[in-house]
C-alpha cells in the first residue's frame, strides 16, 4: 500500500508497507491472494513489511516504533551489502563491464620504424581503437583502414558510416519514475534511439548509456532487468565479449567498420562486433600473410598495447574473415 523510497539510491525503494485489516483477512480468498502477491513482490526484489490496523488503532506508538525498527534494519542491511559490493568491485579493474587482463607491451622489433610501414598505425590510447579522422574525411588506405566494400564482393556488407554516441539529452528523464509502469514509453524510446544510432552494440553498453542519462554511475541488476524488458524486439548475436543487439533483420557476417565520429566515440575491441573486425581483415587481406595477424590487425586499429583477451577476440575476427574469403 505504501512504498518507502531508499534514502541512498535514486529511483529505488527500501520496502513496501502493506496495511491489513482483520475484516479484510476474514476471507480465505483474500488471505490466499495476499500470499501470492507477497511472493510475487519478493520475487521482484521487494522487502515487505506488514502493519495491522488493529495494532495501529490500539497501540499507535508501539506500532510506529516497530515499523521504524523494521525499516532501519532493512536500511542497515542494504548499506552493508552496498559496502561489500563496492569493496569487491574496487579490487578489480573493469572496462565497460568486462574484466581487463594485464596487457603486454608490443615487442620492441614491432615498434621499430624501419622504413614505411605496410599499414600506417593510427595513434590512439591503449585498448581504444581507431582515433577519429578529420571532419569530412572518409576511411581510406591512407587512413590505415580501408572500407570493407573497397576489396569485398560480398553484397551482404552494408554501407559503413561513423560511430557516434547517442545524444539522450532531448529525453525528459525521471530517475524517480524509472521503475514505474507509466515510464515504459520513455525507456523504450531511449532504447530505440541508442540501437538506431549505435547498433549493433553490447546490451550492457546500452544499459550504461541509459543509466548515465539518468545520472547513475552504476548499472545494477534492477536497472538492467528494467531495460531488458524492452529488448525483445531486437536480434542478438552472442559473442565472447557479450551479447550484441541488432535491429531486427540486420544481422550479417561482415559489417563495414565504423570509424569514430570523435574521441569520445572510440570503442574498445570488446565493444566492436566481430562482423566489423572481420570486415577490416577482409578489406586488408595482406594481414593474413603477416607472422602475427592479430598483432598487425591491432596496430592497424591503433591499439598500442594488446591485452590477452583482446588478442583472442581479434583471432576470432581473423577466423571469420578467413572463412568468408575461402567461400568466395
Amino acid at each position: 500500500d505504501i512504498g518507502i523510497r531508499h534514502p541512498d539510491l535514486a529511483g529505488a525503494y527500501l520496502a513496501g508497507v502493506e496495511c491489513d485489516g482483520a475484516t479484510y483477512h476474514s476471507s480465505a480468498t483474500a488471505r490466499d491472494r495476499d500470499k501470492v502477491r507477497e511472493q510475487v513482490l519478493r520475487g521482484l526484489g521487494w522487502n515487505i513489511v506488514r502493519v495491522w490496523s488493529t495494532d495501529w488503532w490500539f497501540d499507535l506508538e508501539g506500532c510506529t516504533e516497530r515499523l521504524h525498527a523494521s525499516l532501519a534494519a532493512l536500511l542497515e542491511e542494504s548499506r552493508r551489502k552496498q559496502a561489500e559490493q563496492q569493496e569487491s568491485e574496487a579490487a578489480i579493474h573493469w572496462d565497460m563491464g568486462h574484466k581487463v587482463d594485464p596487457m603486454d607491451p608490443l615487442p620492441a622489433e614491432d615498434l621499430a620504424s624501419a622504413g614505411e610501414p605496410e599499414h600506417p598505425s593510427i595513434k590512439s590510447e591503449p585498448e581504444l581503437v581507431a582515433a577519429p579522422l578529420a571532419t569530412g574525411e572518409r576511411p581510406s588506405a591512407s587512413a590505415g583502414i580501408l572500407p570493407a566494400a573497397a576489396h569485398s564482393t560480398h553484397d551482404t556488407v552494408p554501407t559503413g558510416g561513423r560511430y557516434r554516441l547517442t545524444d539522450l539529452t532531448g529525453f525528459s528523464t525521471s530517475p524517480d519514475q524509472f521503475y514505474d509502469f507509466v515510464y515504459r514509453g520513455t525507456l523504450r524510446s531511449m532504447v530505440d534511439a541508442v540501437i538506431e544510432q549505435e547498433g549493433p552494440l553490447r546490451d550492457d553498453v546500452l544499459a550504461q548509456r541509459i543509466a548515465r542519462a539518468h545520472g547513475w554511475l552504476r548499472t545494477g541488476n534492477k536497472i538492467r532487468e528494467r531495460i531488458d524488458l524492452h529488448l525483445r524486439e531486437f536480434d542478438r548475436t552472442e559473442e565472447s565479449s557479450g551479447s550484441f543487439l541488432w535491429k531486427r533483420g540486420t544481422v550479417v557476417d561482415l559489417l563495414d567498420y565504423r570509424m569514430p565520429f570523435d574521441a569520445d566515440a572510440r570503442r574498445s575491441i570488446a565493444d566492436i562486433p566481430i562482423a566489423e573486425l572481420a570486415a577490416v581483415v577482409v578489406a586488408n587481406e595482406d594481414i593474413l600473410e603477416q607472422s602475427d595477424p592479430a598483432l598487425d590487425l591491432a596496430r592497424l586499429l591503433g591499439v598500442e598495447r594488446l591485452a590477452a583477451i583482446s588478442r583472442s577476440r581479434l583471432d576470432e575476427a581473423i577466423d571469420r574473415a578467413q572463412r568468408n574469403l575461402a567461400s568466395t
